[in-house]
């Protein structure tokens, strides 16, 4: 680590009133539930994009909305897909790093802190 991070690792760990060893500890720690709650969500909100993507398509389908409505149901649901293509790349990126380099992903943690 350098110096920079160090002392930063430590003025935490004195506002917190622990131990810098225990506080690097529980960033580690912190780097496995942070990857695993990164990965449950990225699955649930393409289980939910795609849910709402199939529920308009069948709605459409039976023609219960008139072509107004149709167009602003895709126009949503196209909106919430590319808003979770663009956010995910970001998501993958941390959780990636947190799986792959906890150490890392700790550090970052500390230093953009």
């Amino acid at each position: 680590m350098d110096e920079n991070a160090l002392q930063l690792l430590a003025e935490l760990a004195n506002k917190l009133g622990v131990a810098t060893e225990y506080l690097w500890v529980a960033l580690l720690k912190q780097a496995n539930i942070y990857a695993v709650v990164g990965v449950i969500s990225l699955v649930a909100w393409a289980i939910l994009i795609a849910a709402i993507a199939q529920w308009v398509r069948r709605a459409t389908l039976q023609a219960k909305f008139d072509e107004l409505d149709r167009t602003i149901l895709l126009f949503c649901v196209a909106c919430l897909a590319l808003a979770y293509m663009l956010f995910a790349p970001m998501i993958i990126y941390d959780v990636v790093s947190a799986i792959s380099n906890p150490e890392y992903w700790a550090l970052m943690q500390i230093i953009s802190k």
